[in-house]
């Protein structure tokens, strides 16, 4: 099995099953990984879907790598995650649904960690509410993207 930029394994199935299964250890859930399963939520659940997909996900994944030991030096952030997932549902486009090696490579700009900065200061990142819930970016309006909370449904991409 060959390996790409967006993390192993390189088939898009073998990835989703890891990540649903909540098997992928962290040391190979880096940046790119987070990109591709953000990727792959939009794909298969949509923009209404996505991000309880993503969250719900990332949260599981987290609490078992702390029940093996793994102290996480932020822990799940939900500003962070809705920011990538609205980056990558900007560029979304359903009918042209591909592979996420494709879609990435169209878009590498994505791989780019400093790209958040852009939007938000630091000081607003990461303050307690960018943790727990949303909170708007000061420096650059994000793209439309995906519902944000229960409560709030942000514009369809």
């Amino acid at each position: 099995m060959t390996t790409n930029r967006a993390n192993k394994p390189s088939d898009d199935a073998s990835f989703w099953r890891a990540f649903s299964a909540r098997s992928i250890p962290v040391a190979e859930f880096g940046h790119a990984a987070h990109l591709r399963a953000g990727y792959l939520c939009l794909l298969k659940f949509g923009s209404g879907g996505a991000l309880d997909a993503m969250r719900d996900g990332l949260r599981e994944l987290l609490a078992q790598a702390v029940e093996r030991g793994y102290d996480p030096p932020v822990g799940y952030h939900e500003t962070i995650t809705i920011f990538w997932l609205r980056l990558i549902a900007a560029r979304f486009r359903p009918a042209e649904s591909r592979d996420s090696a494709a879609f990435f490579a169209d878009h590498p700009d994505l791989f780019d960690k400093h790209l958040i900065a852009k939007h938000y200061s630091k000081q607003r990142l990461m303050s307690d509410a960018a943790r727990t819930r949303f909170v708007e970016p000061d420096r650059a309006p994000l793209p439309p993207g995906p519902r944000t909370d229960d409560a709030d449904l942000a514009a369809e991409c």
